[in-house]
């Protein structure tokens, strides 16, 4: 029996409070736990050394002895969960509190305890001290490999394994040098780049202009969502060890923020891609350790951009759905255990500092698949009702302000009441001829919450939401949803965010893209890349992923 089994049973039977002595025989602790007297002694043992228990042998054949316990069973099975976690099993831990523990202050206290164990720690060793950082991720992590990834989290990632030829610097909003430290072009068609010599990837192989080339063209023959993004090059080379040649069909004057996204992270030519959870680039932190329970990062102490502060970066893998158990949105589990530790000596305490993430949360309607979506008025309806700003106070959680677009722009003001909006969103809903049958929308575990709160809202205006999960599976970077008429998601941008907005637009993967019809994709993608072959100073490309957006917005194709 496991030990939290021996100590259940007894103290089920045993129905005292703790600390009350309790006399029994050491047979009748064998006949409950269907043990011999000898295996009785050592399960009791076994209680002993995890001090849940006192034991005071009766003196004398057939004499009872003494039980005390010192804990409840629920008291229990905390210092079970406390000690899985301390092994690195942190989603069985929290298995073991939602299974057995409904005692509020218990979980509260668990939850206390756990938060103190994230955030940024000092590990004193010898003469030195070891700096770790420890995050919780609710969110599954995918894949590792730059052409793959499909989410925020996975790309911010791969920018801290890999590196870029270019870098962009969102401060000053320019391109910077990365491992190329020169460039040189020739009317945006013709490019050179220089690399650094001296950079070494992980495993000890210096990076050199051979690993970019087998970079560039694994992107160019592999299908990848991302391959939108070196379809104009027409030819790559190498002259020598450092300098690569690349050629384009048109000219690009954009192309340097192709070269600083992290799907054109530079791998080594032989890439351990047999080995995609160790994942092996030249970027500031190496994977040390990828399996069920964590993701481990150590800091490269030969990064060419110098070395990082903090030596280690635990991601804690929290892949359930528990955000039952903590009773906060499940991205933050409790904010404040992130925020720096202060130290003792004021002048040397960190500072925590907040900002707000580029991006927003939305719905996409599939416009490839009937439905009553179909109907722009039944859109119309349900962006009437969300766009109020009653809705956004409706969820409780504090970082959250109402997205007018997909970038944090000013939001409208607006006078009426939240009864007004619903009067006129089943006034459209009434003209659309929706029937009442039910409407798919597919989102992640992540997003239940918002799922189940828009579902609640669309049916005080008549509109019956069937919520479904996306289940994403690792060798699927997009699961199918080709039933979903309405997707929930949220977009994390890039700090380059027109680079952002691109890949929204012509990455085939993006729901957006997914959702509008092939005309609609072919009308957008030609605008844009019309643009890209314009001279330098025709109109800002912002300017017209701006237009695009303005006019979706109003075809209410995405809220």
């Amino acid at each position: 029996m496991q030990v939290y089994e021996i100590f259940e049973e007894l103290r089920k039977h045993f129905n005292e409070n703790s600390e009350v002595p309790i006399s029994v025989t050491l047979e009748t602790v064998g006949n409950l736990l269907a043990c011999s007297k000898r295996n009785a002694n050592f399960a009791l043992k076994r209680l002993l050394d995890k001090n849940w228990i006192t034991w005071k042998p009766g003196r004398g054949r057939g004499n009872s002895s003494v039980i005390i316990f010192h804990i409840t069973i629920q008291e229990m099975y905390v210092e079970v969960a406390k000690e899985k976690v301390k092994n690195g099993d942190i989603n069985g831990s929290l298995r073991i509190i939602e299974n057995n523990v409904t005692d509020l202050f218990l979980k509260n206290d668990f939850f206390q305890w756990l938060n103190q164990l994230y955030g940024v720690h000092s590990d004193e060793k010898q003469d030195d001290t070891v700096h770790i950082l420890r995050v919780p991720m609710i969110k599954e992590i995918g894949s590792l490999d730059p052409i793959l990834t499909t989410c925020g989290i996975e790309a911010h990632l791969v920018k801290h394994i890999f590196d870029t030829l270019v870098v962009f610097n969102p401060v000053q909003n320019r391109i910077e040098p990365g491992l190329a430290h020169f460039w040189e072009t020739k009317d945006h068609i013709d490019w050179t780049l220089y690399l650094r010599k001296g950079v070494f990837f992980h495993d000890g192989k210096e990076c050199s202009a051979q690993d970019v080339l087998y970079t560039f063209q694994r992107l160019m023959k592999q299908h990848s969502l991302y391959s939108w993004i070196v379809r104009d090059i027409i030819q790559i080379s190498h002259l020598n060890n450092w300098t690569i040649k690349i050629k384009l069909f048109k000219s690009n004057p954009y192309f340097l923020h192709y070269l600083a996204a992290h799907p054109l992270s530079i791998l080594p030519e032989k890439s351990n891609l047999h080995e995609p959870l160790l994942p092996i680039g030249t970027g500031p932190f190496k994977v040390i350790k990828n399996d069920t329970y964590k993701l481990i990062f150590q800091a490269n102490n030969y990064h060419y951009a110098g070395r990082p502060f903090l030596d280690k970066v635990e991601l804690w893998k929290i892949v359930e759905n528990n955000t039952k158990l903590t009773g906060v949105r499940p991205d933050v589990f409790q904010l404040e255990k992130l925020v720096l530790q202060h130290t003792e000596q004021k002048e040397r305490a960190f500072r925590s500092a907040s900002k707000i993430e580029n991006g927003c949360k939305l719905i996409t309607f599939n416009l490839n698949i009937e439905g009553p979506h179909q109907s722009k008025l039944f859109r119309k309806a349900m962006n009437i009702l969300l766009q109020s700003i009653e809705i956004v106070r409706q969820i409780d959680w504090e970082d959250y302000s109402p997205a007018f677009s997909l970038l944090d722009k000013v939001i409208p003001t607006t006078k009426k009441f939240y009864s007004d909006y619903k009067k006129v969103a089943i006034q459209y809903v009434e003209k659309s001829g929706y029937k009442g049958q039910p409407v798919l929308l597919y989102c992640s575990h992540y997003h239940v919450k918002d799922a189940i709160l828009l579902q609640k809202i669309c049916q005080e205006i008549g509109i019956n939401i069937e919520v479904r999960l996306i289940e994403k599976k690792k060798d699927a970077p997009y699961p199918k949803t080709n039933d979903a008429q309405i997707i929930l998601f949220e977009c994390l941008f890039d700090h380059d965010l027109t680079f952002s907005l691109l890949d929204l637009y012509l990455t085939e993967g993006s729901y957006i893209r997914r959702h509008l019809p092939p005309n609609l994709v072919s009308d957008i993608e030609n605008r844009i890349t019309t643009h890209f072959h314009c001279p330098i100073n025709s109109p800002k490309l912002k300017d017209v992923l701006d237009e695009i957006e303005q006019f979706l917005l109003k075809e209410f194709a995405f809220i």
